[in-house]
């Protein structure tokens, strides 16, 4: 999920080529996205490099 502040370049620059917007939330901005990706240090740096911008919602345990 992406904040309305990371929204426009997470859909301009994707993450993976795999990447698909599933929902988006007129009223606030926010989008859902969904990645079909193994989970790695690099793809875990480049999503922590969002900040607070974007929230994993699953795996819930990813990279713990």
């Amino acid at each position: 999920m992406a904040n309305r502040f990371q929204v426009n370049y997470i859909k301009t620059k994707p993450i993976h080529a795999s990447q698909q917007l599933i929902d988006e939330n007129s009223e606030t901005g926010d989008c859902t996205f969904t990645t079909n990706v193994c989970l790695n240090y690099e793809l875990y740096s480049v999503l922590m490099s969002y900040g607070n911008g974007v929230k994993v919602v699953s795996p819930r345990n990813a990279m713990q």
